[in-house]
């Protein structure tokens, strides 16, 4: 099914199952209707769809010149189209369009796209063992900054909370692995199962 329009969506949702549990009145269905609203305008925002025209030519249809008509419709851009494949949230894109405006032209260190990647909404849902014990002794912080040779964690500006560690861990456990460590010995140094990366 082609989702091209913002009808198309609403209806793609009140057609499923969910819609016979939570859509069932006017008010709910309103809320839907402006959730959807939302979601799109956040997906032109970050430039992942556009609206298109079959009245006017392509190459006025650029990134906010057209705004929804009759005739209008929705298509994903080359950037949408990668970031569906990968299956990422427009949140986590956000995140990462963020960083690589803030980065400009300097080239990260493999770490610092490690630390982003662990650090996405989306990466949230990767489970990762670490103990009391490791959040309270084990340095991450230090290790992660003297693998990126300079890489600061200084937005934090805080001290790193138990969420902020993990992230942290995955991080350095993620470099070992890329570096091409034996598996074995990075389950054993971090006590961890690597089904869970």
């Amino acid at each position: 099914m082609n989702l091209r329009t913002e009808q198309d969506c609403e209806n793609i949702f009140l057609n499923s199952y969910a819609a016979y549990s939570y859509w069932k009145d006017d008010a709910q269905r309103q809320n839907l209707k402006a959730e959807i609203s939302d979601a799109i305008q956040k997906c032109l925002n970050y430039n992942l769809i556009r609206y298109r025209d079959k009245n006017v030519p392509p190459a006025e249809c650029r990134r906010g010149f057209l705004t929804p008509t009759e005739s209008g419709f929705l298509t994903p851009t080359q950037l949408g189209k990668v970031i569906a494949i990968k299956g990422l949230s427009v949140q986590s894109t956000s995140e990462i369009i963020s960083w690589a405006k803030d980065l400009g032209r300097r080239k990260p260190e493999d770490i610092e796209i490690l630390y982003l990647a662990c650090s996405i909404k989306d990466a949230a849902d990767f489970y990762i063992n670490m103990s009391t014990y490791e959040y309270k002794n084990i340095p991450y912080q230090k290790m992660l900054e003297d693998v990126g040779q300079g890489f600061s964690l200084a937005p934090i500006n805080r001290s790193p909370t138990y969420e902020d560690i993990k992230i942290m861990k995955k991080a350095i456990i993620l470099n070992h692995w890329i570096s091409c460590e034996s598996t074995i010995g990075i389950e054993n140094t971090y006590n961890i199962h690597f089904q869970g990366l």
